[in-house]
């Protein structure tokens, strides 16, 4: 008897210690876990703010676009961010098109692809999507209105001002919030 109590005590021991090593890295993977999460909610946002001005907009899409910016009519664009192999943009479709539905002659939608042109075309072609894009594989409009994530929607007002922003598909809560921001908008010429 006294045998196997000197076997089960080392054991017992060595069991509490490997639990007590376990406990260590565990609160440490939790740690290093919160702070990639907040690392990456830093990195999912985007750097301009509501009220910011976004200056020489014509700059960034005249030669792009079917239709020409003119001086005389001032534009209200809303700016759809995606890429094609985004499971989120996927999700996301139905949303644009209520969006867009509800909001006809307010605004004017620009896609801003992320994919290079072939998959854009065949995304938009097998998605229904029929507004005007712009292929930005090389992420130079994305870096310039920094956006770190997509799907992504920007409102900005005659004056290129931002009204709204929404990173990721958004809520219910957010997608009524841009509803109600385009619906009083008056009908464009």
């Amino acid at each position: 008897m006294d045998l196997n109590r000197k076997i089960y005590l080392p054991m017992i021991i060595v069991i509490f210690l490997i639990m007590g090593f376990e406990i260590i890295i565990l609160t440490y993977q939790n740690r290093s876990l919160n702070s990639i999460l907040k690392d990456r909610h830093i990195k999912m946002s985007t750097g301009l703010r509501v009220g910011d001005k976004i200056a020489n907009i014509s700059d960034f899409f005249e030669s792009k676009l079917s239709f020409k910016f003119n001086n005389d009519s001032a534009l209200e664009l809303l700016l759809i961010f995606f890429s094609h192999d985004c499971p989120a943009c996927l999700k996301g479709i139905s949303n644009w098109k209520e969006i867009l539905a509800k909001s006809e002659k307010r605004i004017k939608p620009i896609g801003i692809s992320l994919s290079n042109e072939s998959e854009t075309t065949d995304f938009l072609k097998n998605n229904n999507i029929n507004f005007d894009i712009i292929i930005d594989d090389n992420s130079i409009i994305t870096d310039n209105f920094q956006i770190r994530s997509v799907p992504a929607k920007i409102l900005l007002n005659m004056d290129n001002v931002i009204e709204f922003i929404q990173i990721g598909a958004g809520s219910k809560r957010s997608n009524d919030e841009l509803m109600q921001i385009i619906s009083n908008r008056k009908e464009l010429q």
